[in-house]
């Protein structure tokens, strides 16, 4: 009987002729919205909805809208346009956007505006309300607010004044007046997101007028998204400020062989991890939000004009040097520098004095200064959960209002310089040889000096600060250095605090100011890891802790280098449990280079002392710097076939992945001790070496990120991709010996838990694919399931995910994705499975944050032990892989 009277009113809507009475009109729109409460499931409405929606029907309703003054009838109205924009945005992401003439938003937003805030006429409350959540609809989209500010300028510019006159008016209904403030805020803050928009706001000079509103709101929860979304809208439209460093355009650091070349290369700034391969934000690669619905973008659909790109495959002749990674120890290569590293030391050595060994031998730029002291004593994270900071929201006011009046009055930032990377390359004293800790003068007793300036540096592997800057009395702001060659990408930060300044009686602020990201889990309180040398010395504790209250993260007034606008700040307060304590403060848990060779010295030494085809390390390649690159083969017995790879590292911001990875390979070694290994497993512990050295965030010494070139690595540029990818080509084509499982590790700083990233062809964006489903990427070993969201979809889950989530407590199935997306194609995973033909092929997402699996306790942090049981728990299913 629905589905008759569905088809029925699309029949009566479609052949309605134009100047028909208004009592016709209202008969059809009363039956509509009657229809919408007869559908027993949500597939069927929406369906009905989207019909409706493409129909002749939306231009009518938005006509009758504008002319009839009759209550029912423009009630019915609004709920239906209301309907249907809950329905296309409560749309699955893979199901194609519907198409809107234009004309009909054009005619639509401006009578919303006109009901919602109560110009022109009276209007019942209830419907001024549901014109607010309408609007709030039409501008979440980019799209539609694009089209709005393209409009002739007296018009939108009217719509800015409009919404500011809404700002400014006093009185009536409390509640109503907070929507209207919620909805003008929102709308404001979509038109400043175009260049188009923020110049209509320039124009109708109100960016005075709308820090004025600011400072007169009332401090009350409830209003926080009005106060962030007006100062965002007033920090897009004013001019912004250079950072105050020398060469603020690019990095400090310079890799000369690469030099200028390589400033040109990823010029955009990028998130970090495979949210580096699978990114989330509009930009270079990355695509638009289905979820929004627009009025003027056509359907989106799987695209059938593009092949997927052609992989260069190498000769035989060439890919046969390596070869020798898989000879046994005995005849491999004398000069392979890691195969015999071992015999370099003394047989007493202890793990600190290898760890020194190594870190004097570590190539980079420009020398070191010294060997920090928690990666010399190999620190880990705490072993007590570490909740997330519970966010005040005092404080994130505060921060804002701080921001804009740095932009408004630019004469009252007067910061003082204490530490300067630039100036510090250039002493001569830089070239003198690293330098241990000074633990004895450390252990001794001084009282600190309240008003001292604190003391910074950064030269140190891994190491990442630039400039540090005081700003108060126990206030600094501080500066990321680029990546290396680089004008941006600054999200890793590692550096070491010290000085008579140090005091347990002050609180100490300290603002990181040019972080690119718009968002990130510190903005939900996730804190930075400190190391405590004094501790340390007294107690024995070789911990890193999770600290730092009055976390805020907020857009500042400073101006990025390669994008029209602002950068983000950082803002945390700590306290130091010492007087001239020694404290290193870092974005996560570091794990160098030195730490990743010292950890495969000891198990060579301590698991197998004498040498052991059990437990192979050679190398790879060397890095553009000269460092070598480290593959470890264990228990390859001769044969190939049947063998996991497993690689980590690739962006040296996340150090998570290393984590995880030294979890994998101590669970592996420790299973061929117990001769309990099923597979031979081939390891890359750390595909981006330099970039990790020098403190990058996401690339290497190119200045370009390593997992988007997989598909054709250059030699000079791309050293460890081009031979980690010849490596797999000679197993897949000349030892026709497919691995098993390839897993690549990475961190993620926006979400929650661990999850993986898959192929199956039926998710790709090209059709020659789709003829390979329950083929190549389809498993046919796979679990299904209805989607919770429509019930005649079901979902197939990998055999190793459904593993994975049955090892793991904190893995989190429901945010695996399997799409095959254009924009990755030259990424490790897509390459692995198109070209190589691997099927089993993820990329394993931890955290680096922690996990919000613990409810009602909130999140909690992962710690280094969590992120080695994520190790442990992989190399259990990889044992149950065929």
């Amino acid at each position: 009987m629905v589905e008759e009277d569905f088809e029925q009113i699309l029949r009566e809507w479609n052949s309605i002729a134009e100047n028909i009475p208004e009592e016709i009109f209202a008969t059809l729109i009363s039956r509509t919205k009657n229809l919408l409460s007869c559908f027993q499931d949500a597939k069927g409405l929406r369906q009905f909805l989207e019909r409706l929606y493409n129909s002749i029907a939306f231009p009518g309703l938005a006509n009758l809208l504008k002319i009839t003054r009759n209550n029912l009838i423009r009630g019915d109205i609004l709920y239906i346009i209301q309907a249907i924009f809950e329905v296309l945005l409560a749309t699955k992401k893979d199901t194609p956007l519907l198409s809107v003439v234009s004309p009909a938003l054009l005619l639509l937003w401006p009578i919303l505006i006109e009901l919602a805030f109560e110009f022109g006429f009276s209007v019942l409350t209830e419907h001024r309300f549901l014109a607010l959540d309408i609007l709030n609809h039409i501008f979440k989209n980019k799209t539609n607010a694009l089209t709005v500010c393209q409009r002739q300028t007296f018009e939108a510019n009217q719509l800015v004044l409009d919404v500011l006159k809404l700002l400014e008016s006093k009185g009536g209904n409390r509640k109503l007046t907070l929507k209207q403030h919620k909805c003008a805020a929102s709308i404001l803050s979509s038109i400043s997101r175009h260049k188009e928009g923020r110049q209509l706001i320039i124009e109708a000079k109100v960016v005075e007028r709308l820090h004025a509103f600011l400072l007169t709101i009332q401090n009350e929860k409830n209003r926080d998204t009005i106060i962030q979304k007006i100062g965002q809208t007033i920090l897009r439209c004013v001019p912004l400020h250079d950072l105050l460093v020398a060469r603020c355009t690019y990095s400090a650091l310079s890799y000369v062989p690469f030099g200028s070349s390589a400033l040109s290369g990823d010029a955009t700034s990028s998130d970090s991890s495979e949210e580096s391969e699978e990114e989330e934000e509009t930009g270079k690669g990355s695509l638009t939000d289905s979820r929004t619905c627009s009025f003027t973008n056509g359907t989106k659909k799987k695209s059938k004009k593009f092949h997927p790109p052609t992989n260069p495959y190498r000769s035989a002749e060439e890919l046969e040097q390596y070869r020798q990674h898989f000879y046994p120890i005995g005849e491999q290569d004398d000069k392979d520098e890691l195969a015999n590293a071992s015999q370099s030391m003394e047989s007493g050595w202890t793990r600190q004095q290898i760890y020194e060994f190594v870190a004097r031998r570590t190539k980079s730029i420009h020398g070191f200064r010294l060997i920090p002291c928690p990666d010399w004593i190999n620190a880990v994270g705490s072993l007590v959960e570490e909740p997330f900071f519970i966010k005040d929201r005092t404080v994130c006011r505060s921060k804002l209002f701080k921001s804009l009046n740095l932009v408004l009055n630019p004469n009252s930032y007067r910061p003082v310089v204490v530490y300067d990377l630039d100036s510090q390359l250039l002493e001569a004293e830089q070239t003198r040889s690293i330098r241990m800790e000074d633990l004895e003068t450390i252990s001794k007793h001084h009282i600190g000096k309240p008003d001292a300036p604190l003391e910074f540096e950064s030269r140190f592997e891994s190491g990442n600060l630039r400039r540090a800057m005081q700003v108060g009395k126990q206030e600094y702001d501080l500066i990321l250095n680029p990546d290396v060659n680089s004008c941006g990408r600054q999200q890793w930060f590692y550096f070491r605090i010290s000085g008579e300044g140090v005091c347990p009686s002050n609180t100490y602020t300290f603002n990181i100011i040019n972080l690119e990201k718009q968002r990130t889990l510190f903005n939900q309180g996730m804190q930075p890891v400190i190391f405590s040398v004094k501790r340390y010395l007294a107690s024995g504790n070789q911990l890193w802790e999770r600290s730092g209250t009055s976390i805020c993260y907020y857009r500042n007034g400073f101006r990025q280098t390669v994008a029209d606008q602002s950068y983000w700040s950082l803002s945390f307060t700590l306290r130091f449990p010492y007087d001239n304590d020694v404290v290193y403060i870092a974005y996560h848990y570091p794990y160098t280079y030195s730490q990743l060779m010292t950890d495969i010295l000891t198990w060579q030494r301590s698991i197998f002392p004498h040498k052991d085809d059990r437990l192979r390390v050679t190398t790879l390649c060397r890095s553009p710097c000269g460092n070598p690159v480290p593959l470890l083969l264990i228990d390859f017995k001769g044969d190939a076939k049947s063998s996991c790879v497993f690689m980590s590292r690739v962006h040296p911001g996340e150090s998570n992945s290393s984590w995880v990875m030294r979890g994998l390979i101590i669970s592996a070694l420790q299973n061929v001790v117990d001769s309990e290994q099923a597979h031979p497993l081939v390891i890359l512990p750390m595909l981006n070496v330099d970039g990790t050295v020098h403190g990058c965030s996401r690339t290497e010494l190119s200045n370009e990120d390593l997992n988007r070139r997989w598909l054709m690595p250059d030699l000079y540029r791309h050293p460890t991709i081009y031979h980690a990818k010849g490596l797999l080509e000679f197993m897949c084509r000349i030892l026709d010996a497919k691995p098993v499982l390839l897993c690549d590790m990475h961190g993620h700083s926006r979400r929650f838990n661990a999850f993986v990233y898959g192929c199956k062809a039926s998710q790709s964006w090209c059709p020659d694919d789709w003829s390979q489903m329950n083929g190549q990427g389809d498993h046919s070993a796979m679990e299904q399931k209805n989607d919770e969201r429509d019930n005649d979809v079901a979902i197939s889950i990998p055999v190793f995910v459904r593993l994975l989530q049955s090892e793991l407590p904190l893995f989190d199935a429901d945010q695996c994705s399997f799409e095959v997306e254009k924009s990755r194609e030259t990424t490790a995973r897509i390459v692995g499975w198109r070209h190589l033909g691997i099927s089993n092929i993820y990329t394993l997402e931890c955290s680096l944050a922690g996990s919000n699996q613990h409810p009602p306790q909130g999140p909690k942090h992962f710690n280094t032990n969590g992120y080695l049981q994520v190790g442990q728990a992989l190399m259990k299913v990889t044992s149950t892989i065929d």
